[in-house]
């Protein structure tokens, strides 16, 4: 799969003159301080070890689509042949805000067994959505292309990189596209490289079918501009965790806030991800998914799951 030619969709994300990114419309982000605080005066909750056997792969779909929920973030989409890899992590540890998490379930599906890796997005910095070594462990296996927001590609190999802005876009052949589109978070791997890089999500664009995949985000009015710019959207892959704290709700889809963006996305199906894997903000270890299906259930939703690990789901092109 060769990289044709990249389209510039326009330019709407900011930079300030010391050259840190940030969001959009002014949202109440917590200050450092706060974030700190609240990190050292938190109590986390037990998360107990889930038992569960890896998988093998769908080598290839040729007449559809097909995806199949690794873990946290990682989504495998295979469409027509082509495999794309979303936020790899096969990392044990990741580490939001200085602390240790530990991962309590293994990946779906071993990173030495997955298939063929056409394309692997990315969508920020954090450590539970890069894992730089099993991206360079996928670069050098299978020579894949890595779409990550400007501002990150040095910590990669240089040469399977590209890196996107918000709207912009990179074309593989004539009917299949990636756009980078806004998203409402932050970055850093370190308290001196705070937003020094940008976040997002992707539209993956396949002949007449539009993927979805919003990468970690708040809420804000970005969905509403993704339905308007993008119109019928096929699948979305929304996170909807952590529950708690508050303080960090400007950055993450909380339950409630994943099912009002659910219906104003207005997608033929909706896949809720990142949750179940490392503990998150104040979370007790099922939290997120009890709310999420009591919410959907009373709200008689049918048409956002909470996606089975490995399962393999399949839609018509």
């Amino acid at each position: 799969m060769g990289l044709i030619g990249c389209g510039y969709l326009g330019f709407n994300y900011l930079r300030e003159k010391n050259r840190k990114y940030y969001n959009v419309g002014n949202p109440k982000e917590p200050t450092i301080v706060e974030l700190l605080l609240w990190n050292l005066k938190r109590k986390p909750e037990t998360w107990n070890w889930i038992n569960s056997e890896y998988k093998k792969p769908v080598e290839n779909s040729k007449n559809g689509i097909v995806l199949t929920f690794i873990n946290h973030s990682t989504v495998l989409i295979q469409i027509n042949g082509i495999n794309i890899l979303t936020d790899p992590i096969y990392r044990e540890n990741v580490y939001p805000f200085y602390r240790r998490a530990k991962r309590h379930r293994n990946p779906a599906i071993k990173l030495e067994d997955l298939p063929k890796i056409d394309l692997i997005l990315v969508s920020h910095s954090h450590s539970d959505h890069f894992d730089i070594d099993a991206i360079n462990y996928l670069i050098d296996k299978f020579n894949s292309t890595v779409i990550i927001p400007s501002g990150n590609c040095f910590h990669l190999k240089n040469k399977s990189c590209k890196e996107l802005g918000w709207w912009q876009s990179i074309n593989f052949g004539s009917n299949f596209e990636i756009v980078a589109v806004p998203a409402q978070h932050n970055s850093f791997n370190h308290y001196f490289d705070i937003n020094d890089s940008l976040w997002a999500g992707y539209i993956i664009k396949y002949n007449n079918k539009i993927i979805y995949f919003a990468g970690d985000t708040g809420f804000s009015n970005l969905f509403q501009q993704i339905k308007e710019k993008f119109g019928n959207i096929d699948i979305a892959m929304l996170p909807i965790a952590p529950s708690e704290p508050e303080l960090t709700r400007v950055y993450h889809l909380n339950p409630y806030d994943a099912m009002k963006a659910h219906n104003i996305l207005k997608p033929e199906v909706s896949f809720a991800i990142h949750f179940g894997i490392f503990p998150q903000g104040n979370d007790m270890q099922f939290q997120a998914e009890s709310e999420f299906d009591y919410l959907i259930h009373q709200n008689q939703i049918t048409n956002f799951i909470t996606p089975d690990f490995s399962v393999n789901y399949k839609y018509d092109l």
